[in-house]
């Protein structure tokens, strides 16, 4: 069976349809590898856009025309009408309504919004929330034009699949451009969570 991917025009048509968003919020996921470069590399089978799980009621009510899943069993499952993301819950998939009408054109049929947790504008690992940084360190801005989060802080989540192919197509990309700093505690961060992970030597 076929994967669906999601286009590069799809990808600006949903920061277009977000420019007006209440809250803050950045890519996450392998978009913003690319988007780091701002350029294309691989195809990609889903948008992803972070942002603060205290921000959800944002979320329900800027896309009230959309339909709402969550993963359940490795399933998308409809999301019950009033229900909100508790942790370690994080995932939330927006599928196109029947009857709903885009305002801007070239809207995906689906796209994702990834929780995050931030406090005190302190931004927390999910899986380990003793590695913390200052949200503004989290979050940069790509040679696109959106905000999107920082080349470690993407390597490190993707180093807890050991590591699948396109991640691992993402970290050969992206590891030659981290500098000494990102190397280096991007090395620590992944040897806490994975000791045996193929990406430390490469980091050394």
């Amino acid at each position: 069976m076929d994967i669906p991917t999601r286009s590069l025009a799809e990808l600006f048509a949903v920061c277009q349809f977000l420019a007006d968003f209440p809250c803050r919020w950045w890519l996450g996921g392998g978009w913003a590898i690319d988007a780091w470069f701002g350029s294309q590399s691989r195809d990609h089978e889903d948008i992803e856009i972070c942002v603060a799980r205290q921000d959800q009621d944002a979320i329900f009510a800027y896309c009230a025309a959309w339909q709402f899943f969550t993963p359940v069993n490795n399933e998308w499952a409809p999301l019950p009408s009033g229900e909100r993301l508790a942790a370690p819950r994080f995932m939330l998939q927006l599928q196109r309504a029947p009857d709903r009408i885009d305002l801007v054109e070239g809207m995906p049929p689906t796209f994702e919004f990834l929780l995050n947790e931030v406090a005190d504008n302190q931004w927390m690992f999910l899986p380990e929330p003793s590695i913390r940084l200052p949200i503004e360190q989290v979050i940069g801005r790509s040679p696109w034009g959106m905000q999107m989060t920082i080349p470690e802080i993407l390597l490190l989540h993707k180093a807890i699949y050991r590591p699948r192919p396109k991640d691992e197509h993402d970290f050969q990309r992206m590891q030659p451009h981290l500098n000494s700093v990102q190397r280096v505690w991007l090395r620590g961060q992944i040897s806490r969570i994975h000791p045996e992970h193929p990406w430390i030597g490469q980091l050394a």
